[in-house]
């Protein structure tokens, strides 16, 4: 029975050697050396890995130095039991177990053990796992589809250049099968299989494909013997795989070669003597005459003493992605990159891509931010799946402020803002800043604002480019102070003007659509010329909107005009009112109404700056409002209905220092108050009802805003 659970290893069938394994431990349940090979087993599989803890964890209990694989009666366990379980442990994420384990093995071999080496990488793994977990990247998978995938495993996808041809292995009730997809528009057609054309002697499994989709790169799949082969589409038909030629195959294992877009350079694997470790990766070019050339070790800066898998370069020749069980491997194999024309620093591609488990065959798509790779998850059809996985790389920007200290102090901190200028995404809002700043950001544009009050704003956008190769980007904002000049003393008085507190002050978001604003006032008027009864008159004021190259006056106090008798209206069609003050093209800070208090600032879409001040149902209580406000010289005042009664507002946040109302692009219409603790509110929008104000809360903290939150207008 052990020899067909065996056979049935080499073949890749582990379920059916499982439940060999599964009766033979029915007649021994205390033997450890079967518990330690169902252990083993489930490790291989690609969807039942946790399965072997357990198996591991007893296994474990009985070990031996002196574990006889030889005879047939030894039912101790190999001391390896405790580095697979310290593996097992590593790809369920349990680390601080894996740790445990991988060092109890270590304590029980020498150091030339021929595992010592490989068991130190599990340890140093243990900690780079948790450095990379802790800092995942972004990343976005597509399952490539029921057409595609089934419920075999589904792997080594090789995609054309032209994106329109792929290639892929699958294992099935054959061993293993080769498949042919074309596009039709956007979406993968039904795959042919090309096993039988290919290959019937062999057991290939697709490593690369031609960039025009015709050359077919595959290499045997044997656990003793490994070589490449090629096949050639001629016609509608794939020709008979042929091995390559030396230099590229040798007496050693070949297990993978790929081809670069100019269809002249091969990389591949191979542990042939002179390399650095298991298998190393080469290259070899096509002379003029169509042979191969001298074959180049790719050297230490990108193999080790541990085994590298999976070569692909990028269409340009500039990047080569590989897999690696050394550099810094989070467990087992990951993906990594490199510039083969930099400085050749091995690039970890990062968590959750690189997992840890065994992570192989990333193959780079033509943007560099997206590849094809296959793995197991919640969402596989089957066993393993392929999937087209786009990743953000993360930047970490390091901003420094740089001011002149002669010219002026520093009593309060920055308020550094940044924001993605193609989709409005506020990033970061930080008003504790006093010197340098960090965060990470993807490729892509920003803009970067940063206020203080002793300091005139700054305001600078950058670009970080797709193919951006560094960790870091250094950012130097220098800020200029505001130099306040000595006040001229003259012998006049000036009286101060009178400080009006309006009679109802809120938030109010403008409406998108700006139009007149039309209400009823009861009038009496003597006749002219004959005697009429009282009637309501239409009095119509339109918003005056001061040009842009008007120059400012402050106001004055006015002589107080004479008063109106009022006719109140009842509300009953729950309006609300305002006194609009004025609006700019060209916006003055809040500061300028000193003689007002609770001046709301909006921008509003067609880019003017709206002043109001007020807020109240009552339609007689804003007239008298706007009356009071005439009277200290703001001239051309209106008054703006909203069509019903807003009871509650969201606030976005409340600053020291004030941002222009041009940082909330992304956002429609943003109010502005200054409170009398100094602070800068800006706020959203205008509701009947929390659960509509609800809504918008979801949306604005989806656009990146973290610290909204809904308050009662007053």
């Amino acid at each position: 029975m052990e020899t067909d659970a065996e056979y049935l290893l080499e073949e890749k069938k582990y379920d059916k050697a499982i439940e060999i394994y599964e009766r033979i431990l029915k007649k021994v349940p205390n033997s450890a050396f079967v518990k330690f090979k169902i252990g083993i087993t489930y490790l291989k599989t690609d969807d039942q890995q946790s399965k072997a803890i357990p198996y591991l964890e007893d296994a474990v209990k009985d070990v031996a130095k002196d574990f006889d694989s030889e005879s047939i009666s030894e039912t101790r366990a190999p001391i390896e039991a405790h580095l697979y379980l310290g593996v097992a442990y590593q790809y369920n994420n349990r680390i601080a177990d894996a740790l445990t384990s991988f060092t109890n093995y270590k304590g029980l071999i020498d150091s030339n053990n021929q595992n010592f080496l490989l068991v130190n990488q599990y340890i140093s793994s243990c900690a780079n796992a948790e450095e990379q977990i802790n800092n995942p990247q972004k990343i976005k998978t597509t399952n490539l589809g029921d057409l595609i995938n089934d419920q075999n495993s589904n792997f080594n996808a090789v995609i054309s250049g032209d994106g329109n041809t792929m290639a892929y292995t699958s294992y099935t009730t054959n061993y293993i099968d080769l498949y042919i997809s074309t596009k039709s528009g956007a979406q993968w057609g039904k795959p042919k299989n090309v096993t039988e054309k290919v290959s019937k002697k062999y057991y290939l499994k697709t490593t690369g494909i031609s960039y025009d989709g015709t050359t077919l790169f595959l290499a045997t799949d044997d656990l003793i013997e490994n070589d490449i082969f090629m096949s050639k589409l001629e016609g509608n038909e794939w020709t008979n795989a042929k091995k390559l030629d030396k230099p590229v195959n040798s007496k050693s294992n070949e297990t993978h070669a790929s081809i670069s877009k100019d269809g002249k350079t091969v990389y591949f694997t191979s542990d042939r003597e002179g390399g650095y470790g298991g298998l190393d990766i080469y290259k070899v070019a096509l002379d003029e005459k169509g042979k191969w050339g001298a074959v180049e070790n790719l050297g230490n800066k990108i193999n080790t003493s541990f085994n590298e898998e999976t070569p692909f370069v990028t269409m340009d020749n500039e990047y080569l992605f590989f897999s690696s069980q050394g550099h810094s491997s989070i467990g087992g194999y990951d993906i990594f990159y490199v510039n083969l024309n930099g400085s050749q620093e091995v690039v970890n591609i990062g968590y959750p891509i690189n997992t840890t488990a065994n992570d192989l065959f990333y193959v780079p798509a033509e943007n560099l931010q997206s590849g094809y790779f296959s793995i197991f998850d919640k969402n596989s059809k089957g066993k393993k799946d392929i999937y087209m996985v786009s990743v953000t790389p993360e930047i970490k920007l390091k901003g420094k402020i740089i001011y002149d200290p002669s010219l002026t102090s520093v009593n309060t901190p920055f308020t550094v803002s940044i924001m993605n200028t193609e989709n409005f995404e506020v990033i970061r809002i930080d008003s504790t800043i006093f010197d340098n700043f960090k965060v990470d950001l993807a490729p892509g544009n920003y803009k970067i604002s940063i206020a203080n009050q002793g300091f005139n704003p700054f305001e600078e956008e950058i670009n970080i480019d797709q193919n951006y190769t560094k960790n870091e980007l250094l950012f130097e904002a220098n800020l200029n102070p505001i130099i306040e000049e000595s006040p001229i003393l003259v012998a006049e008085q000036i009286i101060p003007p009178t400080i009006i507190d309006p009679v109802v002050v809120n938030v109010l978001p403008e409406p998108t659509v700006v139009v007149p604003v039309e209400e009823k006032i009861a009038v009496e008027e003597e006749p002219i010329v004959e005697q009429v009864k009282e009637e309501i008159i239409e009095e119509i004021k339109e918003e005056v909107i001061v040009p842009v190259e008007e120059k400012i006056v402050q106001p004055i106090e006015a002589p107080k005009p004479k008063s109106k008798e009022l006719t109140d209206y009842t509300n009953s069609e729950r309006k609300s009112y305002s006194v609009q003050i004025m609006a700019l093209k060209k916006p003055v800070d809040i500061d300028f109404f000193k003689n007002l208090n609770n001046v709301v600032i909006t921008l509003s879409p067609d880019g003017y700056y709206r002043y109001t001040v007020g807020y109240t149902s009552s339609y007689a209580e804003a007239i008298e409002l706007q009356e009071r406000i005439e009277q200290i010289g703001y001239k051309n005042t209106f008054i703006k209905t909203n069509p019903f009664i807003l009871n509650y507002t969201i606030q976005i946040m409340a600053l020291k220092a004030p941002i222009d109302l041009n940082f909330f692009k992304n956002l429609p219409v943003v109010s502005v108050t200054k409170g009398t603790d100094e602070f800068y509110r800006y706020t959203y929008g205008a509701y009947e009802s929390i659960p509509m104000a609800k809504e918008s809360v979801q949306e604005l903290m989806s656009l990146g805003y973290k610290q909204v939150f809904i308050k009662k207008m007053d």
